[in-house]
């Protein structure tokens, strides 16, 4: 199979990206990262999470955040709800889309969000009944899909189950996260097809993170098979919490370059990610995990 003629790319760094930094990022910050995202071309941005600032402190901005960013016209500004009370919240806030977030792990699935994954599909679904009276709509993740830090090695049949139950509820998306980046493209295509039995190719994604240098691998194994939206981190922001030390998610700049490298179409002025990237990465006082905005900024400089 060719290569998608487009791509989309959904950012994930000012959520995914910053919700487990230990310094306060100023809502300003937040909003300006978002805006400078967008004005580099990026069609789907994850701006917020609606969760309890009692276990994710860095999201209690969220209702201001999204009141606050400048929506560009055809830029979609998904948001994290993990229950009605997120739901609701969301709503207020005017959102035109939300995600909801399970696992394929059952053992992850108890740790993380503190119910089983049966439990899970039935707390979302009148999560996605709700937000489809209002037309909003609905992204499902589904994370460890190719290892669990608990369990190991995933199924991909148990992945499939998952996908299929978040489909058929009304998830118009599937986000597949290997959430401790263990995956190489041959799992990466085991599990691929084996969902893809149950949801058409053109409504999955590919969530990949780097923490053994396989991401990009990845991506490209799934360009194969037809896959056209990957989420991605503007400077790889977000570590893996897993494997200490481990980068997480991987680099947008890295993937754009990738995808302009072979041929697809995206929407995304590379030069103006890096300079978005440079900017959240001077507010944190640390370098960019992009090796492409790396090298392309020391030849800028040259």
């Amino acid at each position: 199979m060719p290569f998608p003629e487009r791509v989309r790319i959904v950012e994930v760094g000012p959520r995914d990206g910053l919700q487990n930094e230990k310094q306060t990022i100023a809502t300003d910050v937040k909003v300006a990262l978002i805006d400078r995202l967008a004005d580099a071309g990026l069609p789907s941005i994850e701006a917020a999470a609606f969760v309890s600032p009692k276990w994710v402190p860095q999201m209690a901005d969220a209702a201001e955040v999204m009141t606050r960013i400048r929506r560009k016209p055809g830029v979609d500004y998904p948001v994290l709800v993990p229950n009605m009370k997120g739901f609701e919240a969301a709503a207020a806030a005017g959102v035109n889309e939300i995600a909801v977030f399970g696992a394929a792990s059952e053992t992850f699935s108890q740790k993380n969000i503190n119910s089983s994954i049966a439990q899970s599909l039935e707390r979302f679904r009148p999560v996605v009944a709700a937000a489809r009276d209002r037309n909003i709509r609905v992204r499902g993740y589904i994370s460890c899909v190719l290892g669990c830090p608990y369990e190991g090695e995933i199924a991909p049949a148990a992945v499939a189950r998952v996908a299929d139950a978040l489909f058929r509820m009304g998830c118009y998306e599937i986000s597949l996260g290997d959430t401790i980046g263990v995956g190489t493209p041959g799992s990466t295509l085991a599990m691929l097809d084996a969902v893809a039995q149950h949801v058409p190719v053109d409504r999955l994604a590919g969530h990949f993170h780097d923490t053994y240098g396989q991401a990009l691998a990845n991506i490209y194994a799934s360009l194969g098979r037809g896959v056209a939206v990957f989420d991605s981190s503007v400077a790889g922001l977000g570590g893996c919490p897993y494997a200490k030390g481990a980068t997480g998610n991987v680099a947008t700049e890295d993937v754009v370059y990738l995808l302009h490298g072979v041929g697809c179409t995206t929407s995304i002025d590379l030069d103006r990610l890096i300079d978005a990237g440079e900017y959240i990465c001077a507010v944190l006082g640390r370098p960019s995990n992009s090796k492409a905005a790396r090298a392309m900024l020391a030849r800028r400089s040259a």
